[in-house]
């Protein structure tokens, strides 16, 4: 399993590091690993959660309804 950190994924995913940061804040998008010197290291399950949370985004949900509906995300290991 591949490991990114915060700017490959922003990048992966055409997303800013400060938006996966919020996201990480909030719980909606809590990266499966940190580094040694706490930097967030994101799975590629994690990038298929994110990639789900931009579908619901595009849609028009916004984000403390994903949080409190309880919404089908794949789950964060």
């Amino acid at each position: 399993m591949s490991h990114h950190h915060i700017g490959e994924a922003a990048e992966i995913l055409h997303v800013t590091t400060r938006t996966l940061r919020h996201w990480d804040r909030i719980g909606l998008l809590v990266p499966a690993r940190r580094a040694w010197s706490d930097h967030r290291l994101y799975t590629d399950d994690d990038l298929e959660r994110a990639l789900q949370i931009l579908v619901y985004r595009a849609a028009g949900l916004p984000l403390h309804h994903l949080l409190s509906a309880g919404l089908p995300l794949p789950a964060a290991p």
